[in-house]
Formats: structure tokens, C-alpha cells, sequence
């Protein structure tokens, strides 16, 4: 199911297929998902309702506890999502955490990477996610195989040991060290390429093939050419349709929505800078 579409499988899973609703996994185009999602599980993301475009229509589906039955909600903060929570389960902080942080995908190329060490040990009844699924997968019977044997301690060896070696962190500053615990000590690595980076250059070079149905650089796309026309699209909502060749299209409420443009004559656009996750290091210099 789509990230976009898991709130209306609350509603009508039974009936979603991947020719009307795009989703994976099932027999053919045809068979339905099956069923309608009953439990949810959010956990570190707020992604119930913040996450979502039409969120008075999500919450209207989640405050409806005859539809999706448990939402399991895990953060350190009253969110929105957690305001939905039947069950609330307090996660460590950054403060009371063990972690390996890249500069992930927000961040740009800015090229850090934190062993950060916990500066406290969990308080009150919090505990780490790693903890609250090893303890939900013993009460399954499930434990050996979600830990696959390894404590949380030995799971941040095992990354660190695969970060220290991934060859884009070569000439990282200062140098990883030997061990996870070593490098908590250190904090703080710049791991920035000096290598400059040819976008799609083992095709152009190397003579590789890119991940299309041709192997090509697609302007003209097989894949989505084939589902514009084996999808069913609503043909009241303006914009469903796909085409095989990047165009613009006009959606409701839009700019050029002549049905709307008169009630609402303004668009708010809002802005994403490299230095900021979301809200989060927003006020930081």
C-alpha cells in the first residue's frame, strides 16, 4: 500500500487493487488487497496525520474506533499523531540514546556522521525502540528471530563496522577507529568525498544499464506508458492520469484550477533548506 493511500485502505482495503489504487504484492492487477487494515503502528515518524495531505479527512477516519481498531503510537512528545493513540509508548530521547546518525537525505551534502553516545540512562519507563520490539517479539515467541541474536549494542557494532568500511567513507576526518565504542569517544566525523560525482556515470562511461525496461535513459517511459493504460483513474479528480513522458499537470485547487481560482486567489508555498529536518534544526544558527 502507498504511503499516501494506507489511511483509505483503513476504509475499503477490501477493494483495492493495483489496476484502481497502485497497490504491490498482490496475484495480478486484478485481486484485491483483501481486507481492511485494522492496526497501526506509527513509530518515529508522526506520519498519522502531520504527514498527509488531506488530514481532517485522516482524522476523521482514525477517530473512528469501529474502522481501524489499535493505533500504537511510539514518540517522546504529545504529537498529532500520538493524540490518536490507543496505546503510547515513551521512547528515549537523543539524550538517552546509543546511535550512529548520518546527515540522511534532509541534510544535502553537508557530509557529517555522529556516534553519539547517551548522555543518561533512559528515564521513567522509556526504552528504545530496539527494546520495545525485542519485547513485543517474546511475548510473539518471535524474539530469536527479530534479534537474530544480537543485543542492541552488537547491532551498532555490526552498522559502525559497515559504515567504517563503505568506501565513500575513505577519507573521512578524522580517521573511524576500530570500534563502535571508540569512535562515541571521537563524536563528531566528516566524511565528505573530495571525488567530484558524474551523475549516471557507469551508463555514460561504463556502458552500464540503468534500471528502466530498456536498460536506457528513458524520456519516453515503458513502464509508465503501460500503467497509464492498464490503470483505472477517477475521472473526477483532475490530474489522475499517467503519461509516458514528463509533462505538467494541472490538479484541483491549483493555480490554474478554474473551478477554485476565485475562492482562493492565493498559493502558499513553503520552503526546504539543506539545514533543516522538518522542524528540527530550524532555530539553530
Amino acid at each position: 500500500i502507498s504511503f499516501f493511500t494506507w489511511a483509505e485502505a483503513i476504509e475499503r482495503g477490501h477493494e483495492m487493487t493495483a489496476r484502481k489504487d497502485g497497490i504491490r504484492g498482490t496475484a495480478d492487477l486484478d485481486t484485491p488487497l483483501g481486507a481492511d487494515i485494522k492496526a497501526v503502528f506509527a513509530i518515529n515518524s508522526n506520519a498519522l496525520i502531520n504527514q498527509h495531505s488531506d488530514c481532517n479527512g485522516t482524522a476523521k477516519i482514525l477517530e473512528d474506533d469501529t474502522k481501524c481498531e489499535l493505533i500504537v503510537v511510539c514518540d517522546c512528545w504529545m504529537t498529532p499523531s500520538a493524540r490518536y493513540a490507543d496505546i503510547l509508548l515513551p521512547d528515549t530521547t537523543w539524550l538517552e540514546s546509543n546511535d550512529l546518525v548520518n546527515d540522511s537525505y534532509a541534510s544535502g551534502i553537508m557530509g557529517y556522521l555522529v556516534a553519539m553516545k547517551a548522555a543518561v540512562k533512559p528515564m521513567w519507563e522509556s526504552i528504545s525502540m530496539f527494546e520495545m520490539g525485542r519485547l513485543i517479539a517474546a511475548k510473539m515467541g518471535k524474539e530469536a528471530e527479530y534479534t537474530e541474536g544480537k543485543d542492541e549494542a552488537a547491532w551498532l557494532e555490526e552498522l559502525y563496522q559497515k559504515t567504517r568500511t563503505n568506501s565513500a567513507n575513505t577519507n573521512a576526518q578524522p580517521a573511524f577507529p576500530n570500534s563502535y565504542a571508540e569512535a562515541q569517544k571521537i563524536g563528531v566525523f566528516r566524511a565528505f568525498s573530495k571525488t567530484p560525482v558524474l551523475a549516471l556515470d557507469s551508463y555514460i562511461n561504463g556502458g552500464k544499464a540503468v534500471s528502466t525496461p530498456s536498460g536506457k535513459v528513458e524520456i519516453y517511459s515503458l513502464s509508465m506508458a503501460q500503467k497509464g493504460k492498464d490503470w483505472i483513474f477517477n475521472p473526477n479528480v483532475k490530474g489522475d492520469y499517467i503519461t509516458a513522458i514528463p509533462m505538467y499537470q494541472p490538479t484541483w485547487e491549483g493555480y490554474d484550477d478554474e473551478d477554485t481560482k476565485d475562492d482562493y486567489p492565493l498559493q502558499l508555498m513553503g520552503y526546504h533548506t539543506k539545514g533543516r529536518t522538518h522542524s528540527s534544526y530550524h532555530n539553530v544558527p
